[in-house]
């Protein structure tokens, strides 16, 4: 089990005097956050470059632990660092700790770490090829974006990756470009892949250039939450006239194209089932 230790408070005592002059401008600044599985964490941006940081509870305690490999945790050469937290306390401030290198910056309240990737979506380009877009709004220790491709949508293989922030709390737009459209379509999703090898996969999209034959008319994934994917029908058909849904009690339900051959009903609305009607044909689908 990680320990708490307290070595702060005495190296803080002997540095205490060159606080404010040592705090970057415009200072610097915390977000923590509860990780999957209960370990916490805070992230600290514009703090001094390569200084040990702890974190402090309301009344000046060092509530930090170590690292996941016993080592202390330390801001890299960008001043951004994310130490651990005991969950147990509520964290007040970090501070980093050095000769020349004392600086405070306050912490919010805790959070759940949020979804990475928002806005996934897939869009046929005139010259046959496909321009993958996704935001990050939250990123942690990431490391990279693979991009994966599949022309079943079960196996797919990697074709390309993107370099992930690291470590940003402020939204950041990606694209990637697959100049190899098949004929009937591809499948795509991101793995995300942490610092420590560690890694998610995004949601599933997919994508018809319909230059062929499109093949039998689905829908996915079903259940849903909020956003469809439709297979079958060429992405320039996806449109309100060839595409309807209406509710259980027979109303139209108002929907928006994200691109590619993705839709996104709006998440507000009640769950139960709804009727999809692509070209005529119906699909019953349950909304979560």
């Amino acid at each position: 089990m990680k320990k708490v230790y307290s070595v702060a408070l005495i190296l803080l005592a002997l540095w205490m005097p060159s606080v404010n002059a040592q705090c970057p401008p415009p200072g610097g600044f915390a977000v923590p956050y509860i990780l999957p599985g209960g370990s916490c964490q805070v992230i600290a941006f514009n703090m001094p470059s390569n200084a040990l940081i702890r974190v402090l509870n309301g009344a000046g305690v060092d509530i930090t632990l170590r690292n996941p490999d016993n080592s202390f945790p330390m801001t890299d050469a960008l001043g951004t660092a994310a130490p651990f937290y005991n969950c147990n306390s509520t964290p007040a401030q970090v501070v980093t700790l050095g000769p020349g290198k004392v600086c405070f910056a306050n912490v919010a309240a805790p959070i759940n770490l949020p979804i990475k990737v928002k806005n996934f979506t897939a869009h046929a380009q005139s010259d046959n090829s496909v321009l993958l877009r996704w935001a990050s709004v939250f990123e942690i220790t990431s490391h990279k974006y693979v991009i994966q491709k599949s022309v079943d949508g079960r196996t797919f293989t990697d074709i390309g990756n993107l370099q992930a922030a690291g470590n940003s709390v402020q939204t950041i737009s990606y694209s990637f470009s697959d100049r190899q459209l098949t004929n009937s379509g591809a499948y795509y999703r991101l793995k995300l892949v942490d610092l420590d090898g560690s890694f998610t996969y995004t949601k599933i999209i997919y994508i018809n250039n319909g230059q062929v034959s499109l093949g039998q008319l689905s829908v996915f994934p079903n259940p849903f939450r909020s956003e469809v994917q439709l297979k079958g029908i060429s992405s320039s058909d996806v449109n309100r006239k060839n595409v309807k849904i209406y509710n259980a009690m027979g109303m139209e339900v108002n929907y928006r194209v994200l691109g590619g051959n993705a839709i996104t009903i709006d998440p507000a609305l009640p769950k139960g089932v709804y009727i999809i009607r692509v070209k005529g044909e119906a699909f019953k689908l349950f909304k979560e």
